[in-house]
C-alpha cells in the first residue's frame, strides 16, 4: 500500500493529474513536491540543439492575409520549438546559444511555452547553424521542404 500511495502521490504531479476515480478513492492523497528542475544548461551547443529541435521543434510555412499582396497572402516562414513552463529555462538558454528569438506562452491556459523563430535573416541564421547537424526520420524531411519553401 506504501508504494503504490507514492506512486499515486508522483502521478498527481502529471499534467493530467488524477483521473476523478482516484481522487474519490485516496481523498486524503499529499501530492509529492516538485523537485526543481535544474538542467546543466552548459551542455548545450549546436548538435544538441538539432536533436532537441527533431523532438521538440516545428517548421512551418505561416500564412497571412494581408491586404498588399496580388494574391491576399504573405507567407512567413517560422520555426518553433515549444516545452512546458517547468522547462522555460531550456527556451531562454536556446536563445542565448543562437542569439535570436522570442518565447511565447500558448493560448490553450498558458502551460506551454512556444520559443519562434520568425524573419527570413533569422531563419537563414537558423538554418546556416542547422548544417552542423543532422535530422533524423520525417522530421528532416519536414526540414527540407521547409528549406525549399523559405527559398521560394
Amino acid at each position: 500500500m506504501k508504494g503504490l500511495l507514492k506512486i499515486i502521490s508522483l502521478k498527481a504531479l502529471f499534467k493530467k493529474g488524477l483521473s476523478p476515480m482516484l481522487i474519490s478513492n485516496f481523498p486524503d492523497l499529499i501530492s509529492a513536491k516538485i523537485p526543481p528542475y535544474l538542467p546543466n544548461l552548459n551542455l548545450m551547443n549546436i548538435q544538441w540543439l538539432v536533436g532537441f529541435t527533431n523532438a521538440e521543434g516545428h517548421f512551418a510555412p505561416g500564412f497571412k492575409k494581408v491586404n498588399w499582396s496580388a494574391t491576399g497572402y504573405y507567407v512567413a516562414p517560422e520555426i518553433s520549438i515549444s516545452q512546458d513552463n517547468i522547462s522555460l529555462s531550456v527556451l531562454n538558454q536556446i536563445i542565448k546559444i543562437i542569439s535570436f528569438g522570442k518565447i511565447y506562452k500558448d493560448g490553450l491556459g498558458g502551460s506551454v511555452s512556444i520559443l519562434r523563430i520568425t524573419g527570413i535573416n533569422n531563419i537563414n541564421s537558423f538554418i546556416y547553424l542547422f548544417s552542423a547537424g543532422k535530422l533524423y526520420g520525417s522530421k528532416a524531411l519536414d526540414y527540407v521542404d521547409f528549406c525549399k519553401i523559405k527559398d521560394i
